[in-house]
């Protein structure tokens, strides 16, 4: 399955998007030679979280992914406790790392412009790499280039206004 046939749907209501994804569930080292392969840019960093030992992909099939927009937030909130407080609310899940593997492969640098974001960051549980130093991935369009970067965890992060934030809709996995 190639990268056009792994994204199945496209949809946004206030703020709110929703993707329609068909996960292979690849371990990151074979990720980061997908994504290569692909064109796109992995930064040292981005490439230690995907071959970390915490690096869990999501299981095979078709899931939901919702991506809920940074300017749905207000500024005060728009810090990742009160995201993922305001996912949980909502009946959304964390999701896997894959996630900011399968979006940025999926989505082209147009779909990023119509969607007025400049990254993805997948909510999944943080990635220990070493030193402290626990990371989570996004599909990244900014910069220059397309990216798979990496973000350290931090409860009280400050997000851009021009990111979006990915969770899972079920924990069902359509096959």
């Amino acid at each position: 399955m190639n990268a056009n046939q792994s994204l199945s749907l496209i949809h946004e209501r206030e703020g709110v998007i929703r993707v329609a994804l068909w996960f292979p569930s690849l371990a990151g080292s074979a990720w980061a030679l997908r994504i290569e392969r692909g064109g796109f840019i992995i930064p040292p960093i981005a490439r230690r979280v995907m071959t970390a030992p915490g690096f869990k992909p999501g299981f095979r099939g078709q899931r939901e992914i919702v991506i809920l927009r940074s300017d749905f937030f207000s500024v005060r909130h728009r810090r990742t406790r009160r995201i993922l407080r305001d996912a949980e609310r909502r009946g959304l899940f964390p999701s896997y790392p894959d996630v900011a593997c399968l979006l940025r492969e999926s989505l082209s640098d147009t779909n990023f412009a119509m969607m007025g974001l400049r990254a993805v960051v997948a909510l999944h549980s943080p990635i220990y790499v070493g030193r402290g130093q626990s990371y989570r991935l996004a599909a990244d369009n900014g910069g220059g280039g397309r990216h798979i970067n990496a973000f350290r965890e931090d409860d009280d992060r400050e997000w851009a206004r021009s990111m979006g934030f990915a969770f899972e809709a079920q924990t069902k996995v359509l096959r």
